[in-house]
């Protein structure tokens, strides 16, 4: 499609419509959607009770968890999902 405006002819980007209607939130529910089945997959109980929150490319992870590698699990487990590049480690050690 081109656009005859008043700068002369401008070629319209035509964006996937999954890309038009993805809005921020909706991004970041993906992304911990993405990381909740990362941790379901694990067999580690302890990881399915953790709280996953993102906001843009920051995942921020939350709850209690028994032993540090748990909590180093979570952490390398939701950087290596897509999209990811800041997590915020709010887990606790019991």
């Amino acid at each position: 499609m081109i656009d005859y405006g008043t700068n002369g002819p401008v070629a319209a980007l035509a964006l996937p419509e999954a890309l038009i209607n993805k809005t921020p939130r909706s991004r970041d529910s993906e992304l911990e959607r993405r990381i909740r089945l990362r941790f379901a997959q694990s067999n580690l109980p302890a990881l399915r009770r953790l709280d996953v929150a993102s906001d843009d490319d920051q995942v921020i992870l939350s709850g209690q968890v028994a032993t540090f590698y748990e909590r180093q699990l979570a952490i390398s487990l939701s950087r290596h999902v897509a999209g990811v590049i800041y997590v915020i480690d709010n887990i606790t050690v019991q």
